[in-house]
Parts: structure tokens; sequence; C-alpha cells
């Protein structure tokens, strides 16, 4: 490199390769580095282990055009000509949250999953009474959310909740049970109030005795 000559090619030279001093000699990028005099050897061996080296199945294609006035336009292109891996679907989703509650009160559920990739995902919400929250997000792999709803009726419902990555590979259905119990009438208030009446019925017809 001209380091003497281009104050980039010195800065690359410096902070690229850390240059150790001179002479120094750099072999596929910096992979292999020889520092001072070196014999044959040496350099022969630095040359064979970089040849060893995994090489990517890449087709590399460089184009250079002049346009003049000393402008010249450069184009490269790459393409990967391997296999890549097949995208795993995120995890199913862990549920928390409470089993029941009152109608008309807002309830928080703890959604978290995560993703084999690392990607971000989104989450779709079925609340179990015909309503859902879409695809939202994105949220980060094993990002934890919060979602609160609100059922009005009281009936016995099925959460479910399932995830995908940016690539649409979806995970499998999580649940959760949420229960809005049916109104039960207090016997004893019942039984209590029967009591009262009947008594006051009694004290009536005490009364008409009475006045007999």
């Amino acid at each position: 490199m001209v380091a003497d000559q281009s104050d980039t090619a010195y800065s690359r030279l410096i902070n690229d390769f850390n240059l150790y001093g001179y002479p120094t000699c750099f072999f596929d990028g910096g992979y292999k580095v020889l520092v001072g005099s070196q014999g044959e050897t040496s350099i022969k061996n630095s040359v064979l282990q970089c040849g060893q080296r995994d090489v990517h199945n890449l087709n590399l294609s460089v184009s250079a055009d002049w346009v003049g006035n000393g402008i010249i336009n450069i184009s490269v292109s790459i393409t990967n000509n391997e296999e890549m891996p097949n995208n795993l679907p995120p995890t199913t989703p862990n549920i928390e949250g409470p089993t029941k509650g009152k109608i008309k009160e807002e309830q928080q559920f703890t959604f978290v999953a995560s993703d084999p990739e690392g990607q971000k995902i989104y989450y779709f919400i079925d609340w179990g009474d015909e309503t859902n929250t879409g695809w939202i997000g994105p949220y980060y792999s094993g990002e934890e959310i919060n979602i609160n709803h609100t059922w009005t009726t009281r009936d016995t419902f099925i959460i479910k909740a399932k995830v995908k990555d940016p690539d649409g590979a979806e995970s499998e259905w999580a649940t959760l049970e949420f229960k809005t119990p049916r109104f039960k009438p207090n016997t004893n208030m019942i039984f209590r109030s029967i009591i009262e009446k009947l008594n006051l019925f009694n004290n009536f017809l005490g009364k008409l005795e009475f006045l007999k």
C-alpha cells in the first residue's frame, strides 16, 4: 500500500491492518502477518495456509466505465451460490396472566417468544370473544410484551396467541383459559328474605285473630 503517498492508504494500514513496523507483509487481507525480514519458507507457508482457508462459493463481477473528466463509474455485483439454511419458525409463545376476572374490568397478559435466528417477531392474539389484535409488532426476540383486554360477557374464553418472523414462518398456537364467572345468587340472603316475609305474614295473621 502506498501509505507514504496516500492518507487513505496510511489510515487503513494503521487502523485496519495494525502495522507493527517496517517491513511488514500481509497475506489474505491480514489473515497472516509477517513482520521484519523473513525467509522463503515463512513466506511460502503463509501463502499455503491462506490457500487452505474455506472459500465460499461466490460470483464476483466488477466493471469500470470511463465517463470522462477524470470520472470512472465502478459497479460491483456479488452472488452467493451457496445453499442457504432453512428459515426456522419462532417458538410457541408463553402466555401469563389471570385465569378469571370480572366483566368490563381490564385484564393484563404477558406474552413472550423467541426466534432461532434472532429476528424480530410479530404477535397475533385471539381473545376468544370474536375479537383479535391482528398482527402487531415487530418486537425483539425474547422481549416480554404486555397487552390488555376487557370482556363484556360472562363465559369461558380461550385466549390464543402465535408469532411469526419477517419471512412469514409462524409458530404453533399457545392457549390460556380465562373465565368471567356467571352470577350466582346468594341462597342465604334469599332464604332469610323468605323467613322474614313469613314472619311478617304470621304477625299479620296474629293481628287478625286479635281483632276477632
